[in-house]
């Protein structure tokens, strides 16, 4: 008979421990959210890990794409710098970056006109010594044809005229501050985001309003919703 009421609650026990089981609270799973990035804007992405993670019901899902995607889905975000052809999408500015102009930190050209970049940047000025009395061969950086960057520079500064064919070529903006911090006679262009000391910013006069300074846009296809919006 002693055993049989010990069996009895025993059962009890485990229905009910079974019964505290179903009613525990599973935590949801955190919303994943992938975001395209171009390569020329890396720098913002510890900003968008960061922001992230105070918030644990979003789960973010980095890629990076040359060029802006049109077709992002709903549920996830593309990053661009700078203004975008009206696709019907919906875009929030989250920070301000700039096109910079760099040489080497030994170059004393830290100011130039407009015209005399076209110059330089087209080939016709070989010598720093044509503008100033720094004798050093001139050392011209671009980035690989088609590049984002580098047609917004040609828009922007270069008036669509033709690149000198001798230039050398920076598959990124990290190459491309490397090699203007390594050789005294370069010249190559860049975000700010990408700047530090070993680089010198080069100052532009001249008359013309010029737009170098952009919007860092997230964009999405619609209003966004829920994770996504918090995010944003």
């Amino acid at each position: 008979m002693r055993s049989g009421i010990l069996i009895i609650i025993y059962i009890c026990l485990m229905l009910a421990a079974c019964e505290s089981a179903q009613l525990a609270t599973v935590p949801p799973s955190p919303q994943p959210i992938q975001i395209t990035i171009p390569p020329f804007l890396t720098p913002i992405t510890n900003g968008v890990h960061a922001c992230a993670e105070e918030h644990d019901q979003i789960a973010i899902l980095l890629n990076t794409s040359s060029s802006f995607q049109q077709d992002i889905g709903a549920e996830n975000l593309s990053i661009w710098w700078g203004e975008t052809q009206d696709l019907g999408s919906y875009a929030i500015p989250i920070a301000q970056d700039e096109l910079k102009i760099i040489i080497h930190p030994d170059n004393p050209n830290n100011m130039l006109s407009l015209e005399q970049i076209r110059a330089i940047f087209s080939g016709q000025v070989d010598n720093w010594s044509n503008i100033s009395d720094y004798q050093t061969p001139i050392e011209i950086w671009l980035y690989p044809e088609g590049n984002d960057l580098g047609q917004m520079f040609n828009t922007e500064l270069f008036a669509g005229s033709r690149f000198s064919t001798l230039a050398h070529i920076a598959p990124t903006s990290e190459s491309m501050v490397t090699a203007i911090a390594n050789n005294k006679g370069a010249i190559g262009f860049a975000l700010r985001s990408w700047l530090e000391d070993n680089v010198t910013r080069v100052q532009i006069k001249t008359d013309t309003e010029l737009n170098l300074q952009k919007p860092i846009l997230a964009i999405t296809t619609s209003e966004p919703q829920g994770g996504l919006r918090t995010l944003m």
